[in-house]
């Protein structure tokens, strides 16, 4: 199943080791993210505060565009 987490299979490594970029350090910087985004403490989770911050402007009727 492609997806947003294809990339760390051998399937989506395969052109970036070819590409000359650093798989160690990508899966040094996966591990990380995983590790800071399973912290359920409020303070020390950036997706917690973006989406509390999201749900306080789609409560005022606010829009984010992209």
């Amino acid at each position: 199943m492609a997806g947003r987490f294809s990339i760390l299979t051998p399937v989506g490594m395969l052109p970036i080791a070819v590409a000359g970029l650093n798989i160690d350090r990508m899966i040094e910087g996966s591990r990380d993210a995983l590790e800071e985004y399973q912290n359920q403490d409020f303070d020390k989770n950036p997706c917690y505060q973006y989406a509390a911050v999201r749900n306080i402007l789609y409560n005022k009727e606010k829009q984010l565009r992209f």
